[in-house]
């Protein structure tokens, strides 16, 4: 879908394009992600919040509960399944200087995708492809709106997806919760690749800014 195509965040808020409509709310909460009714549910988990990263490489992990049996009371222990690691791709080439994340699948074919690249444009990351998966993007009326909320769409051009950032405050402090609102049913391959994406914009979006900005999410 071309970015003069695509409808602003509030109009598919608002139902104004075909979608299936809201389905589920991602909530990026330190370095957990977690359902947004249920915020002790946790669905997803980085190995560093943003811009406290360690190393140059985050991962990513699906976090999911089993039962166990002990004696006659049954307890739920947590399982993590390491879907994708991402990283700063490094290029050299002065007729594209397009930034680029490298995100590489961990589980298998099954669970997740082998190698996929991350695009950005030139102006930074308020646009991004996932070719042949997915691209997030501002729409040009959000953009004169000064919004920034990114409608994600799958390679055939439907709405999967709408991000939500938090907004700085005039102290510096952040205001909102950084979301992912997902409007269509995903197989969970689909899904975990998606929510590495959003991410992996995220995280570089916010590297790429301001020491002060990046204080202000340490504190978020």
């Amino acid at each position: 879908m071309a970015q003069q195509d695509l409808p602003s965040y509030q109009e598919v808020i608002a139902g104004e394009h075909p979608s299936s409509g809201h389905l589920q709310t991602l909530v990026l909460s330190g370095r957990n992600i977690v359902a947004s009714e249920n915020t002790d549910c946790v669905l997803y988990e980085l190995n560093s919040a943003p811009c406290e990263a360690v190393a140059h490489t985050y991962s990513i992990s699906k976090v999911g509960s089993r039962s166990t049996s002990a004696g006659r009371q049954g307890r739920a222990s947590q399982r993590r399944q390491h879907l994708y690691d991402f990283s700063k791709r490094r290029t050299f080439s002065l007729k594209d200087l397009s930034q680029r994340v490298a995100i590489e699948g961990k589980s298998g074919r099954e669970a997740s995708y082998d190698d996929v690249t991350l695009t950005g444009s030139l102006a930074g990351w308020t646009a991004c492809t996932a070719k042949g998966h997915f691209a997030g993007q501002v729409s040009i009326r959000d953009r004169l709106r000064k919004f920034g909320g990114i409608v994600w769409t799958d390679d055939d051009g439907l709405i999967v997806a709408l991000e939500t950032r938090p907004t700085k405050r005039e102290d510096g402090t952040l205001e909102g919760q950084a979301q992912l609102n997902i409007h269509e049913e995903l197989p969970a391959k689909d899904l975990g690749l998606l929510v590495a994406c959003w991410m992996a914009r995220l995280v570089y979006s916010v590297a790429a800014t301001t020491a002060q900005h990046c204080e202000a999410w340490r504190k978020y």
